[in-house]
């Protein structure tokens, strides 16, 4: 009798935490798998953007860009339109690629919030702990849009920076002749150029 009843005990307990389990993700799990591949990609995209390339154009658009206004002041001389026109346009894409750094930094912070978001929530979905208030599909449709926003800055980061570089091709060899302009107006002067950084 003691055998039976223990028997029947350790299957009523067993049939009771079996039945506690709760419901089971896979549908879930998938596609937060997915979006962990997702932003893998976009992890890697972001890393192949060249931060070095573009702090040693801003350095460099930075040196001639200080260049042209001491030697702009030494001469004297108020701008023509299109000298202005040529460097606002130079300005531009120094500040575009002075940009580029803090913008990654920003994306590899979202990246690193995301993937813990998608950790956590890939061990909720697991161990059946996700809070009452929210709900599975809620979850993976938020993440899918912070995944989704993430991917679409880093491609648009990457047109601009190819934009702007672009730009810069076009720009630097009018800035080189707009630099020996004024150097040629310095010396008819009697001025020496201002040292170049």
């Amino acid at each position: 009798m003691k055998t039976t009843a223990h028997l029947l005990f350790g299957m009523i307990v067993a049939a009771f935490l079996g039945g506690c389990k709760g419901p089971a993700y896979d549908k879930e799990l998938g596609e937060v798998s997915a979006l962990r591949t997702k932003l893998d990609a976009a992890d890697s995209m972001l890393k192949g953007i060249d931060v070095e390339m573009t702090e040693k154009l801003a350095e460099e658009t930075e040196s001639n860009f200080s260049y042209i206004q001491v030697a702009i002041a030494k001469i004297g001389d108020t701008l023509d339109w299109k000298s202005a026109l040529l460097l606002t346009n130079f300005q531009q894409v120094k500040e575009g690629f002075e940009s580029v750094s803090s913008n990654v930094d920003r994306l590899k912070a979202a990246i690193d919030s995301t993937r813990s978001n998608l950790e956590n929530l890939d061990h909720d979905l697991k161990n059946n702990s996700l809070s009452r208030t929210l709900t599975p599909q809620d979850c993976i449709e938020q993440e899918t849009e912070h995944v989704n926003a993430i991917s679409e800055a880093i491609d648009e980061l990457k047109e601009k920076i190819e934009g702007r570089k672009k730009a810069y091709d076009t720009l630097s060899p009018k800035i080189q002749t707009y630099i020996l302009q004024l150097n040629q107006r310095l010396n008819e002067k009697g001025q020496s150029p201002p040292p170049k950084k």
